[in-house]
């Protein structure tokens, strides 16, 4: 046969039809039930086996990279905490950064949660509590940072310091 009379489809027309394919299969705990088209990448929209819905891209699951919609890692995590950690876990949030700790020396501000930004020059405020990190803003001021950093330390961390010493006494 020659060339002129085999019938070839499009480049993209046969990719469209090689990811139509892909749906209903199963990666991991994830199950393909649609597929959708960017101009660059191709996003499967999938169902979990924990009942979630969860949209990635299709060559994550391919490759691995995305096997669960969170509910894997979730588990994980409450099955095997990283060690020597679940003593001092109380509500999700570590105990030992709730005390006064003594300045660190390889800090730049030497303050706690208070960090310095060369690219706009200014000191930056993140908290982590309850293992959710809470960005509380950049300052032109160490002063102020510090200030912000320990308001928001005094509010939120004053309820669980209450409850684990109201513990450590009972003991």
């Amino acid at each position: 046969m020659t060339e002129s009379i085999k019938r070839r489809l499009p480049r993209s027309k046969y990719r469209q039809k090689q990811r139509d394919k892909e749906i209903g299969k199963r990666y991991g705990r994830l199950v393909i039930q649609n597929i959708t088209y960017d101009d660059f990448r191709t996003y499967a929209h999938c169902m979990c086996d924990c009942g979630n819905h969860y949209d990635t891209r299709l060559d994550h699951l391919r490759t691995h990279h995305t096997y669960s919609c969170g509910c894997y890692r979730k588990e994980v995590l409450r099955i095997a905490p990283k060690p020597g950690l679940q003593k001092s876990l109380v509500e999700g949030t570590d105990l030992c950064k709730l005390g006064d700790h003594p300045r660190s020396t390889n800090r730049t501000s030497g303050l706690r949660n208070v960090y310095w930004v060369q690219k706009v020059n200014k000191w930056k405020v993140v908290i982590t509590f309850k293992r959710k990190v809470y960005y509380l803003g950049q300052f032109d001021d160490i002063q102020i940072a510090n200030k912000v950093a320990q308001q928001f330390r005094d509010e939120h961390f004053k309820e669980i310091k209450e409850k684990y010493q109201q513990k450590g006494t009972k003991q």
